[in-house]
């Protein structure tokens, strides 16, 4: 069965994050044909933001939570949460409060196959710079590049 990675930064969402993971956690077991696993990537926060995601995967095994030891902002909490996606496919969200409006969308990615293809290509042919999920750079022509270079992130945890 194929797995699909969630990845999700979170800072001082304490009021949205139970929603997002009973939305997302919701879509994910629709989906029978995938398994899945949930990566919450704390940034830093300085409210119950934490708190709330221990709770949660103290009862979810396939809830992973991922701690920085401070704020270092949106780009590097991805990816950090990349680095430690182990599923076949990764499914960013930009932000856990932004989750109400973006559940349903989750589970088409599969239907629309060849238009991300068209659309990726596309990008491509513009000079956007394309990885694969080993986080190797992709020519527009399909040759490979350098490896992505990722700043040095100081991980407090991860459980």
């Amino acid at each position: 069965m194929k797995t699909v990675s969630i990845v999700i930064p979170a800072y001082c969402e304490e009021k949205v994050i139970e929603e997002c993971y009973k939305r997302v956690k919701s879509v994910m077991l629709s989906l029978s044909r995938y398994d899945h696993e949930l990566i919450f990537i704390d940034d830093g926060s300085t409210d119950n933001t934490l708190l709330l995601l221990k709770d949660l995967a103290s009862r979810d095994e396939k809830l992973k939570i991922l701690i920085l030891s401070r704020n270092f902002g949106h780009q590097i909490a991805i990816s950090s949460g990349l680095d430690r996606a182990r599923g076949d496919a990764v499914v960013l969200l930009r932000r856990s409060a932004a989750i109400p409006t973006i559940p349903g969308g989750v589970g088409t990615g599969q239907e629309h196959g060849p238009r991300g293809r068209r659309v990726a290509r596309a990008a491509a042919e513009r000079g956007a710079e394309l990885r694969d999920r080993g986080g190797e750079a992709r020519s527009s022509r399909g040759g490979r590049g350098p490896a992505r270079v990722t700043p040095k992130v100081t991980v407090a945890g991860v459980r």
